[in-house]
């Protein structure tokens, strides 16, 4: 690590890939400075998390941006190839804001959708969450299921908010970021072992 911040090669060097997701010796600077972590570095672990978690499937940050804030785009029936509603579990890094990362978890079959923000859930951000799913995953399975059926028999039911950690403030450095990243994942592989402060029904 101490080798590829020390100058000998570009910060634009690609040292290799996760997954599909490239890391360059920036991401590894990003880890040792105080700078932000970058999508690739949030990509990269949340996708080895669940490849060794059962049932659960990470959707890349760019997707999971466009799916949250309500693009047009994410409502279109090829967007996202891999049919991610087939798994239990689906969990992402949300870049709120365009810089603040937080984290989102939905249990399909339980149709709950929890959000872990280390600067506090607003009400309004997890309406704005669960309405924004709710129109991407009728989509999804209007697409390749059921055919035609009417818009909100897929809106979640319920959105859990999590207790605020303000420990997991992630535009830190890698001693507390890094930390901040493994525990919210553990978070939300035991949600079941959660407890919330409060929820929404929707």
């Amino acid at each position: 690590l101490r080798f590829f911040i020390s100058g000998h090669l570009s910060s634009d060097t690609k040292i290799g890939k996760i997954g599909p997701y490239p890391i360059y010796v920036s991401s590894f600077q990003s880890l040792l400075g105080s700078q932000e972590l970058p999508d690739e570095i949030m990509d990269a672990i949340f996708h080895l998390f669940s490849m060794k978690t059962p049932g659960f499937v990470a959707i890349n940050i760019h997707s999971l941006n466009n799916i949250l804030d309500g693009k047009v785009r994410a409502r279109s029936h090829s967007f996202v190839k891999n049919n991610i509603l087939k798994k239990a579990v689906v969990i992402g890094p949300y870049l709120e804001g365009g810089n603040h990362w937080t984290f989102f978890r939905c249990n399909i079959a339980g149709r709950t959708i929890t959000y872990l923000n280390s600067f506090g859930e607003r009400k309004e951000s997890c309406q704005k969450i669960a309405d924004n799913w709710g129109i991407f995953a009728t989509a999804k399975r209007d697409a390749r299921e059921h055919g035609n059926f009417a818009q909100g028999s897929m809106t979640y039911r319920k959105i859990s908010f999590l207790v605020a950690f303000s420990q997991l403030c992630l535009q830190r450095p890698f001693s507390v970021g890094t930390r901040g990243i493994l525990t919210a994942l553990q978070f939300m592989k035991k949600e079941k072992d959660l407890q919330f402060c409060s929820s929404l029904h929707l």
